[in-house]
């Protein structure tokens, strides 16, 4: 599966600003990591493993959970013909996602949807 990041009008990647910006090069290590995976593996794959699950009520959202010690990031993103669009990561601070990340996430994904 071909991986892209989604980018401003402006051409800023979002996500890729956000994990630069971390101060954990083993925390950036393991996001570039599952990343990779994403982008080396078939998307049927990814979601029978759990590493691309649906967000429920959200679709076409999907999210990848990422750990490394005790820290916890969340990626959103979408699937369209065998890419998969990074839109919007933050980090993992409850149960549930909070709905200004959905918000984000969802913006972001009728941009590439339309």
């Amino acid at each position: 599966m071909t991986l892209r990041f989604w980018k401003t009008s402006s051409g800023r990647s979002p996500v890729e600003e956000f994990i630069t910006k971390l101060r954990d090069a083993g925390v950036q290590q393991a996001i570039y990591d599952m990343l990779e995976l994403i982008e080396t593996s078939d998307q049927k794959d990814l979601m029978a493993s759990g590493t691309l699950d649906p967000v429920a009520g959200y679709k076409p959202l999907l999210e990848t959970r990422i750990r490394r010690g005790k820290s916890r990031y969340r990626l959103l993103s979408v699937t369209m013909e065998a890419i998969c669009w990074a839109l919007h990561m933050f980090p993992k601070k409850s149960q549930k996602i909070p709905p200004k990340e959905l918000d984000t996430a969802m913006k972001r994904a009728k941009t590439v949807i339309n």
